[in-house]
């Protein structure tokens, strides 16, 4: 019986430690804890001064209730300025909506439709990006606790007060007490995957050159080029950390890292090519393609990080158009060998998609930067949405081809394989008129 009784201390003591590790577990940067003492010191500050400074409990109860709904069942994130300008648009909609909810409080048949119509718009909210969609239900909130009788207009002032009480203390607790680290911007982010791509360019260049390049080197640039592309695609990203509104800025970000992504996709196309069984051998034809990508691409990633502005894309074109001369003009010599056919056609098509992708590359980042909408390419002359070609297989088919005018058909062909709905998205994008009931919420993820 004694034994049992000296037992009991440690066991509590242990299962109060268990405890406190699960928690620690589950919260290891002790966010939760943070923001529950915020929310808790600026709901007793709130409703204390309301209550005892200006003597009104009914102010008290809405300083309250507005710190609780912003900070316990909103989700703010972002850097401070973007926190900032959330809760200035909190207090805006929570003035209208106290305002809406007072006025509803007359009639329990206005509050319920009063509450149908403010739950479907508070709802559709998240149209406006994930920043818009953490404040919805905080929001809400505002409109129900009015809305309940009595119906007290003459109350309204006090109330409006009482909720930019509680809205100035819950920001200046999230400001100044445990703030949160503010994230790496996305423009930076991108910036990283433009460096580590132009690394990968660096790379492949010597096999232009017919030089042969160590295997690891390769394929260390090859999978940082697309872990960086992969890791800052939005899906791999949290919620509020997408730019996913539909505001020129974020469809102009989205635009520009799927284009990323497909200039990592073209340079492993391109790498294919170079180190193909059946590819000719010594120097290749068209390296300066190459060198005019891996340039864009660096200026691409300085103009991100806001380093420089963006670059012109007017060198890049004219690389473009001296490589398709050029390719028309290797039309004879291919005929006439005779061999390589296919892998020299693919890695001319290869090229040639790889230089289309940096034009439209450097065209988002001009829409990043806010900078001058660019002169379409040669690709828009195709049409907003050309037709898609056929596969890849069926696109770089291994039958041979003797005649002159069939390689110049096939060569017409591998130039317009680049999807061109992409050019159609950065028209939008970079048009100062763009419409964004035009533009479906698609038209930016390239696939």
């Amino acid at each position: 019986m004694s034994a049992g009784l000296d037992a009991t201390p440690a066991t509590a003591q242990e299962h109060r430690e268990f405890a406190l590790a699960g928690l620690l577990r589950h919260d290891p940067r002790h966010i939760v804890l943070h923001r529950a003492v915020r929310v808790t010191l600026a709901c007793c500050v709130g409703f204390y001064t309301c209550r005892f400074l200006i003597g009104d409990a009914q102010m008290g109860v809405y300083a309250c209730f507005a710190a609780m709904s912003l900070g316990a069942m909103s989700n703010i994130a972002g850097s401070a300025r973007q926190r900032l300008r959330l809760y200035t648009v909190a207090l805006l909609g929570s003035w209208i909506f106290v305002t809406a909810g007072t006025f509803a409080a007359v009639n329990v048949w206005v509050a319920s439709a009063g509450m149908l119509v403010v739950g479907f718009f508070v709802s559709y909210l998240a149209i406006g990006g994930p920043r818009l969609a953490g404040i919805s239900t905080g929001l809400l909130l505002m409109f129900i606790l009015p809305s309940f009788p009595p119906y007290t207009p003459d109350a309204l002032d006090s109330r409006l007060i009482a909720v930019a009480l509680g809205t100035a203390l819950m920001a200046a607790a999230d400001r100044w007490l445990w703030p949160s680290p503010d994230p790496e911007p996305y423009e930076r982010r991108l910036a990283l995957t433009a460096d580590s791509l132009a690394s990968y360019l660096r790379r492949i260049r010597p096999l232009m050159d017919g030089s042969s390049v160590a295997e690891s080197a390769l394929a260390e640039a090859r999978e940082e080029a697309l872990r960086t592309a992969l890791a800052w695609a939005p899906w791999a990203l949290p919620p509020e950390q997408r730019p996913s509104s539909p505001f020129r800025h974020d469809r102009a970000l989205l635009a520009c890292a799927g284009l990323l992504r497909m200039l990592v996709r073209r340079a492993r196309a391109v790498e294919s090519a170079l180190r193909s069984p059946d590819a000719p051998t010594g120097p290749r034809r068209g390296a300066f393609v190459l060198d005019a990508v891996q340039e864009a691409v660096v200026a691409c990633g300085a103009a991100l990080s806001g380093a420089h502005p963006p670059p012109d894309v007017e060198p890049l074109r004219a690389v473009n158009h001296r490589h398709a001369d050029q390719r028309l003009s290797w039309l004879r010599d291919v005929v006439q060998t005779e061999t390589l056919i296919d892998a020299r056609l693919r890695l001319g098509s290869d090229l040639s998609e790889l230089g289309e992708s940096a034009d439209l590359v450097v065209q988002s980042v001009h829409a990043v930067r806010d900078a001058p909408a660019l002169s379409p390419g040669p690709i828009a002359s195709w049409g907003l949405f050309p037709r898609r070609s056929g596969s890849s297989a069926n696109r770089r088919s291994r039958c041979r081809c003797s005649a002159h005018g069939g390689i110049s058909r096939r060569v017409r062909w591998y130039s317009r394989t680049l999807c061109g709905w992409h050019w159609g998205s950065l028209q939008r994008v970079t048009s100062p008129a763009a419409s964004i009931s035009r533009t479906g919420p698609g038209c930016c993820w390239p696939r």
